[in-house]
């Protein structure tokens, strides 16, 4: 699909200028930046004034905030904290995810009379939750290193893997008639084991990249190397049938103070490489992150909320 650069260059004229304002404004009041980023994308989008449209080539900008978002979110996460909370945030993401499923599927079947397939489908996608949104709110809020907020964010990882494999397992129902536990617990066994080694050899990554600025005595190559990784990680979790933002947050813990490699507690990145890695992430995240918060914007319609007339 061929680009108009013109448009776009002027469409991210407006995005970047007017979600900084609105952020600000809607700050300013008390309210979390993050929804003055959506209100852009409805000011700007179909829903309103019609001045730019949801495009590709925003999507995958967009992506890109929130990928940086999640392993911005990693760097900040206190890992030992989180895994003291993770018989709170499994249930806390169990309800999260059948609550809405039983809801959804009974409204859809019950009240709107969809086949069983279709509403099971409904409350499988209202499970889903959107842990970029989460995270954007609490950051915004300035409760992320709370207790709650920590249980919330491990509640919305779990939630998320729930989620895939919940949509899984539905995929095959409609697809054979059957449910293929096989299928799901191969998917629910490729993502868990993602999850809990490629922190692991993220690390080992951030060790050479710290033995190497201390050897050459220069960080040039770090910013590269990190987005490379970041994006390679994306891409590696999306491969073992999770989200993509899931690698990004793996990699974001492998390069957090408070990471520790198992029977190695010696094996830390040194403050300079860690400082140089949230040096080059802090900026890139205040400068993606309401592109994707915009989109959502703009993906949304007046057609969505109300019928024509």
């Amino acid at each position: 699909m061929k680009v108009d650069l013109h448009a776009l260059l002027l469409n991210l004229a407006l995005i970047f200028f007017l979600a900084r304002i609105f952020g600000s404004l809607f700050n300013r009041f008390g309210i979390p930046a993050v929804l003055g980023e959506i209100f852009t994308g409805l000011l700007l989008g179909p829903s309103l004034l019609g001045w730019i449209e949801p495009r590709e080539v925003l999507k995958f900008l967009a992506e890109i905030g929130i990928i940086l978002l999640l392993f911005e979110i990693g760097l900040e996460v206190d890992l030992a904290y989180l895994r003291r909370t993770g018989f709170q945030a499994f249930c806390v993401a169990l309800l999260g995810a059948l609550l809405p499923i039983f809801l959804g599927f009974g409204v859809a079947y019950y009240f709107m009379r969809l086949p069983a397939t279709a509403s099971l489908f409904i409350g499988g996608t209202l499970a889903a939750t959107s842990i970029g949104v989460t995270v954007r709110i609490l950051h915004d809020l300035g409760h992320l290193e709370t207790r709650g907020a920590q249980i919330v964010l491990a509640a919305a990882v779990v939630d998320d893997i729930l989620g895939v494999l919940l949509l899984t397992l539905l995929y095959e129902f409609a697809e054979t008639g059957t449910l293929s536990f096989v299928t799901t617990f191969t998917y629910g066994f490729y993502i868990f084991t993602f999850f809990f080694l490629s922190p692991l050899a993220a690390h080992f990554i951030a060790l050479l990249i710290d033995f190497l600025a201390r050897k050459l005595k220069s960080y040039d190559f770090v910013p590269s190397t990190i987005l490379s990784l970041i994006f390679f990680l994306a891409y590696l979790a999306k491969r073992f049938g999770a989200p993509e933002i899931l690698g990004a947050f793996t990699g974001g813990l492998a390069f957090s103070r408070r990471f520790m490699v198992p029977f190695a507690a010696t094996l830390r990145v040194s403050p300079a490489t860690l400082s140089s890695v949230k040096g080059i992430i802090d900026p890139l995240v205040l400068v993606f992150t309401p592109l994707f918060f915009v989109y959502v914007g703009l993906e949304h319609t007046t057609g969505h909320f109300w019928p024509p007339s």
